[in-house]
């Protein structure tokens, strides 16, 4: 899927909420990772607002969080803080990379593409607690995913060093994995994209995995 949209984000700055909206999914302040420059607290958008919270570790992204209780109570607390939805996430920790990574590196990768060059994957686990769908959580949502991609890329993370930079960069997130509906959603950007740009939509490339879960023949009407 290709779309064109403009990156917007804005603070939350009723931190009284952002707690009760912590409470609800039963987390605790230090289980959501400040101060390492990913995007944290802030409504990310290509479409509709998404609330970024970074957790502290992978383990604590699965285990930790509970369905929210009370769906009245959290769609009132999503008004409040203006989101459609609540976007917890953590960089990949797999031990099959390690040899990938480099110390500063976030859930990164590195691969050799078929023709030589480089590319680098930047993986991360999700959860989606959506506003108000039916349903407390969601196992797969491409807007949620391509929001928290544009976001990282602003701060660098998956963003050309300098002009002689030429890997590519693209975005994996899975989701659904602590409720055993495991999603992958891949997000990329034109290497030249400009996500801070306010006058010129960028281009966003959203694919995923789709499984066959059952078949059924039918019979078309004859013309």
């Amino acid at each position: 899927l290709k779309m064109s949209a403009k990156l917007t984000e804005s603070d939350i700055p009723d931190f009284i909420t952002l707690g009760h909206v912590r409470d609800a999914l039963g987390l605790r302040m230090e289980d959501v990772s400040l101060g390492t420059g990913l995007p944290s607290y802030i409504n990310s958008s290509i479409a509709r607002n998404k609330t970024l919270f970074p957790m502290l570790d992978e383990k604590r992204l699965q285990v930790g969080p509970q369905n929210p209780k009370d769906a009245d109570e959290w769609k009132r607390l999503c008004d409040k803080i203006d989101s459609t939805g609540v976007y917890l996430y953590s960089p990949v920790d797999d031990d099959s990379m390690e040899d990938a990574k480099t110390d500063d590196d976030v859930g990164k990768t590195k691969e050799e593409k078929q023709d030589g060059s480089e590319e680098v994957v930047l993986r991360f686990e999700c959860r989606q607690f959506p506003r108000a769908s039916g349903y407390p959580e969601d196992p797969a949502t491409g807007i949620a995913a391509a929001a928290l991609a544009a976001s990282l890329r602003k701060r660098g993370f998956g963003a050309p060093v300098d002009d002689k930079d030429t890997r590519q960069y693209r975005y994996e997130f899975y989701q659904g994995t602590s409720m055993g509906h495991r999603s992958k959603i891949g997000v990329r950007f034109d290497h030249d994209c400009d996500v801070r740009s306010k006058d010129k939509d960028m281009d966003i490339y959203i694919s995923g995995l789709v499984g066959i879960s059952s078949r059924e023949e039918a019979a078309l009407p004859s013309s």
